[in-house]
């Protein structure tokens, strides 16, 4: 398998995002355009948790939620989530990603092949590009 990271790992800004107190959702956005051959699920790169972090991870393709998965991040490292199947975009690819209690660090980038987003007040705003990804086969 194959991952497609929407940040660039080699050109990480010195300050990584954290996750949980101001900011608890995030979202990275890609073109269905560089998938397809389709894909076949999500992965996050973890840099730091603190206080028993909790997360939902969703894979939305062409506004229809596909994979929702929750995990508990312990350690620094990256976490995979797959589906049995390959689903093919049309339109738009999101990884949506909710810290339901606890802290996350996550690194990001100010390039790569995915727009972040932050939402504040209810609204997305856009941001750096995050340590989210896309598994594809």
């Amino acid at each position: 398998m194959t991952k497609i990271w929407g940040y660039t790992p080699s050109a990480t800004l010195p300050s990584p995002k954290i996750l949980g107190s101001e900011i608890k959702v995030i979202k990275q956005v890609f073109s269905a355009l560089l998938f397809r051959d389709g894909v076949k699920g999500v992965c996050v790169q973890i840099e730091d948790s603190m206080d028993s972090a909790r997360v939902k991870i969703q894979l939305i393709i062409d506004d229809d939620v596909i994979l929702t998965s929750y995990f508990s991040p312990t350690e620094k490292k990256e976490y995979d989530f797959t589906m049995e199947k390959i689903v093919i975009p049309k339109v738009k690819i999101e990884v949506l990603f909710v810290i339901e209690s606890g802290t996350v660090i996550l690194s990001v980038s100010a390039i790569g092949s995915g727009m972040g987003f932050q939402q504040i007040g209810g609204e997305y705003t856009p941001t750096n590009h995050f340590s989210l990804g896309l598994i594809i086969p």
